[in-house]
């Protein structure tokens, strides 16, 4: 097979340096349990149809099972409560702030973004990767939400963080109320394997591509933890043929979303979902690649917000 160049394969999981901020320079973690911290970051829309102040704010928790530190910000009031989840070693500000500044235009959504449990400033502690580590963050993210006050909520996720939406749909139908991924996997290939096989050295990416990474990880750290994906990556697809969760058990409505031209996943998986997932529907962007939320974005976030406000009746 001929696989792409090194430059498509990054966009899984270096986004443009544009949504990169100076915040996201510090990696230094904070010692208190909840703390808030402003940064400067576009408009965000609430349910009074006015702009929010041009800030974010990062607030951060501290999961009571296990110690895990939870670096998230909300945006909006609303009734509909929607966590976003960033990709691979992705961050709210890397990932999602396309979706915090543009889904919530009718005010009805309360959005929740948050860096994944030991990535970004959700540590300590560290990112480690056992067999189980996208259950773990699908049940880290449902206790997130029940200790910031939302037992019911839905997840719109990203690469592997549209995996761990699957897992938590799969794994706690009564907590998750819709589901949208795009770029996600539904299961791991021999062709994604070949996929991260082509992008494991990142000494041969260009300094642009690290840069984004080194800035949040370190120049030490950022290897360390994509060698650490990688292996956690290849032992899901060795020893659990590749299987994340049992589709058939996601009862949500769901909206799977894919750019026809991604090669970041098989294109198998799209279908797939669509197939596996009792009354699923799914929606193609013909010019689309795995970062399609960012190029087609007021599309994009259009029909997510539709799909989040619209009222549904699984038969």
């Amino acid at each position: 097979m001929t696989l792409p160049p090194l430059s498509s394969c990054l966009s899984r999981f270096c986004a443009p340096r544009g949504l990169y901020h100076h915040s996201m320079l510090s990696t230094k973690p904070r010692n208190t349990k909840t703390t808030a911290q402003t940064t400067p970051r576009g408009h965000a829309r609430m349910s009074s149809f006015k702009p929010l102040a041009p800030l974010y704010v990062d607030q951060r928790v501290t999961l009571e099972s296990c110690g895990q530190t939870i670096n998230y910000v909300v945006v909006g009031d609303g009734p509909r409560v929607t966590l976003l989840l960033p990709g691979a070693l992705g961050t709210i500000r890397s990932d999602m702030t396309t979706l915090l500044d543009g889904i919530n235009s009718k005010g009805q959504l309360t959005l929740v973004a948050w860096d994944p449990p030991g990535y970004g400033t959700s540590r300590p502690p560290e990112r480690t990767w056992p067999l189980n580590y996208f259950e773990r963050d699908a049940e880290h993210a449902v206790e997130f939400m029940r200790q910031i006050g939302h037992e019911q909520f839905s997840a719109v996720g990203w690469s592997d963080g549209g995996i761990t939406g699957l897992v938590a749909a799969s794994r706690y139908p009564d907590a998750i109320e819709k589901l949208v991924v795009w770029g996600a996997n539904a299961h791991i290939t021999d062709k994604d394997m070949e996929m991260i096989d082509k992008v494991s050295d990142i000494s041969q990416w260009s300094e642009r591509m690290r840069a984004p990474m080194e800035a949040v990880y370190g120049k030490e750290g950022f290897p360390r933890l994509w060698k650490e994906f990688n292996r956690g990556f290849r032992e899901i697809h060795s020893k659990l043929e590749g299987k994340f969760c049992d589709l058939d058990k996601i009862s949500c409505p769901t909206f799977v979303i894919h750019g026809d031209k991604d090669v970041m996943v098989d294109p198998v998986h799209p279908e797939h979902l669509r197939a596996n997932i009792k009354g699923s529907r799914l929606h193609r962007f013909p010019d689309g690649k795995h970062n399609l939320h960012l190029k087609y974005k007021e599309e994009f976030n259009k029909l997510v917000e539709e799909f989040l406000l619209k009222e549904f009746v699984l038969l």
